[in-house]
């Protein structure tokens, strides 16, 4: 009989983490799903583990590459061999919350018009130990695609069928931004959602994303190039038309090394822009969207190589400041760090 839910999960030397990712899969009140697992040639003994899970049960199926594919290439794979109407992402150092396949398919069978349902998560790992709200709704999730990805992959669960019906596939040329541009691709043809609930523990380690990105020069100009082309689309969508410096300076002000270097008040003009165009786009939760433009308009000024309180007079006097809600923690903190660096 064929499973309604494919859960999708690559691994890669993943031994010391990948039992508790699957006890967390097996362990979902929702049960009828089939358990794609993919070995992408791992040297440690990750295999010989899934291999233990799936002879005691049934839904767990391990596919070996053999050699070792990548995360484009492993996924684009599960996806040709998921059987389900849903597909469900999972990464094999996280861990899903027991009701989490449960609440997400019941939203997307009570909401037909969505293809892409993730969730909020709590990070952890390290010193790290937050929790992290998305944007819930179609239009906001799109307004914040200019940021960074408001949709957790691991989190996801995708309707199938629209993959089938448009031949959507993961994009080597969005390498370490695969999942944002898939969810661009769907968005053209169905909406994305995010559920409020906390259904997945994120954990966050140096073969994260995020720390790969931190240490790996290489990855980090694949991320850029693949957030040009990405951008771009976004900006488009809002109906924002960008000149080339205008991209250049929204990238550069997205990650510390390069946001120092823009003056303080290119940011606020740029800020300025983005902020009018939210309010200009139907259907965008403006509030929440000023909410996250202040928060990088804080990142960015902390960033910035401008020193001592005159960098904190330019952030409270400039216009855009005034139209952005005051976050007094953060503010407190950028001020402290101006006075005393």
């Amino acid at each position: 009989m064929t499973p309604s839910l494919t859960v999708l999960m690559p691994a890669f030397n993943s031994a010391l983490t990948i039992e508790t990712a699957i006890e967390s899969i097996l362990g979902q009140t929702y049960s009828d799903f089939e358990f794609l697992i993919f070995d992408d040639g791992s040297l440690d003994d990750t295999a010989a583990r899934i291999k233990s899970y799936a002879e005691k049960d049934r839904r767990i199926r391990l596919i070996e590459n053999g050699i070792n594919l990548g995360l484009i290439r492993t996924l684009n794979r599960g996806l040709d061999e998921a059987r389900g109407q849903f597909i469900a992402r999972m990464d094999a150092d996280d861990i899903s919350r027991p009701r989490r396949f449960e609440m997400q398919m019941n939203f997307l069978r009570d909401h037909p018009d969505v293809a892409v349902c993730g969730t909020a998560l709590r990070e952890f790992g390290g010193s790290r130990n937050r929790t992290t709200r998305p944007p819930l709704g179609h239009e906001t999730i799109i307004a914040h695609m200019v940021f960074d990805c408001p949709i957790a992959h691991p989190s996801v669960v995708i309707r199938n069928s629209v993959l089938k019906k448009h031949n959507l596939r993961y994009n080597a040329a969005h390498k370490h931004a695969e999942d944002l541009g898939l969810w661009l691709a769907i968005s053209r043809f169905a909406k994305l959602a995010n559920l409020p609930d906390v259904l997945l523990d994120y954990r966050v380690s140096q073969h994260s994303i995020t720390g790969v990105l931190r240490r790996d020069s290489h990855a980090f100009a694949e991320r850029q190039r693949a957030e040009r082309i990405l951008c771009s689309d976004v900006f488009e969508r809002l109906g924002l038309q960008v000149t080339p410096s205008q991209l250049d300076l929204h990238l550069a002000s997205l990650w510390p090394a390069t946001a120092a270097t823009i003056s303080l008040e290119q940011l606020d003009a740029w800020y300025e822009i983005l902020l009018n165009a939210a309010r200009g786009t139907t259907g965008v939760d403006v509030r929440g969207f000023a909410q996250e433009l202040a928060h990088r308009r804080i990142l960015s000024y902390r960033w910035n190589k401008s020193t001592g309180l005159k960098k904190y007079r330019q952030f409270r006097t400039s216009a855009i400041g005034n139209r952005l809600p005051l976050q007094f923690t953060a503010e407190l903190k950028f001020l402290l760090r101006s006075i005393f660096g």
